[in-house]
């Protein structure tokens, strides 16, 4: 949640308060492209980062997946990740919200990409799996993908799934 921040009393402070999951939160000051925060931001946003708060500065709509989304794994999901990649046969099994489609995908990135052990992968994921991969598609590589909605009738009928499988 990007919630907008209002300090009434206290000028200079960041435009957005950012809470993320396992309470995790941070603060984003938004420029138009190109400008500087003015001195009073700057000292704000040095107060912050001096009590531990991560602040960005975003002038630029792509800033925002390069820094406060970016993907640090945790050591259990590192450890997952390298039990997919060394293992052709896996499960991987953890409670909600620990991540498993992220290890699951970057697994894969690294499996087709890095490794250049497979040169095809059909993905049955949420959607924000798929904008997950598309995402880390920007990032240089060539990555068709498609929608596959209904079932096998539906698609045909309607030509939703256009991706080679």
């Amino acid at each position: 949640m990007a919630l907008k921040f209002v300090s009434p009393g206290m000028n200079g402070v960041p435009d957005r308060i950012v809470l993320m999951p396992d309470g995790k939160m941070a603060f984003v000051e938004l420029k138009a492209p190109g400008k500087k925060m003015r001195p009073l931001q700057e000292k704000r946003k040095r107060m912050l980062e001096r009590l531990g708060f991560p602040v960005y500065v975003v002038d630029n709509i792509e800033q925002i997946g390069e820094s406060l989304m970016k993907y640090k794994a945790h050591d259990y999901q590192q450890y997952a990740t390298d039990f997919i990649i060394e293992h052709p046969v896996s499960c991987l099994i953890l409670d909600m919200g620990l991540g498993k489609t992220v290890i699951t995908l970057t697994a894969l990135w690294l499996l087709l990409f890095d490794y250049f052990e497979v040169r095809r992968i059909l993905v049955i994921a949420p959607k924000r799996g798929r904008d997950y991969m598309a995402g880390r598609d920007k990032k240089g590589a060539s990555l068709r993908h498609d929608i596959c909605r209904g079932n096998g009738n539906y698609r045909e009928r309607k030509h939703f799934c256009q991706a080679p499988m």
